[in-house]
């Protein structure tokens, strides 16, 4: 067996377990909530989150081979999701749910949504650099 084939799976099962990883715990920020909407609610996160990388993606390919910013598109899209679910959503989804059982107060709350928005836009920001890096380097390397 190739080394190629070795990383290419042992990627795969990482990316896969990270996103298994990602959607539990985001159930658990959800806990409380009944399934059908924790499922429902998890879904959402999913999607927006999968929009916001493809969004974050496309800010990438400025300067990039095409053939580079298409092939690893899906491979980068797969792997940030679920670090942004945890880093984003999870937050996102422990705060509604604290809120939505009285368990934190408004002014907390409205705080605490200030910090996580002012959050998200530095982890986005910093996620358009270092894709932009890992595809250079993909670049360097194929050269």
């Amino acid at each position: 067996m190739s080394y190629k084939k070795i990383m290419g799976n042992s990627l795969t099962v990482v990316i896969i377990l990270l996103n298994i990883f990602s959607i539990l715990l985001s159930a658990k920020m959800l806990s409380g909530f009944e399934k059908t909407k924790i499922a429902g609610y998890i879904l959402i996160g999913e999607i927006v989150n999968f929009i916001i990388c493809n969004i974050i993606y496309a800010f990438t390919g400025n300067g990039i081979p095409v053939e580079v910013h298409e092939t690893s598109k899906w491979m980068i899209l797969f792997t940030i999701l679920p670090i942004n679910i945890m880093i984003l959503f999870c937050p996102l989804a422990y705060l509604i749910n604290k809120k939505y059982f009285d368990e934190i107060s408004s002014e907390n709350y409205s705080k605490k949504m200030i910090i996580l928005v002012f959050l998200a836009i530095i982890i986005i920001i910093a996620e358009i650099i270092y894709i932009k890096n890992i595809q250079l380097g993909i670049t360097n390397f194929s050269n």
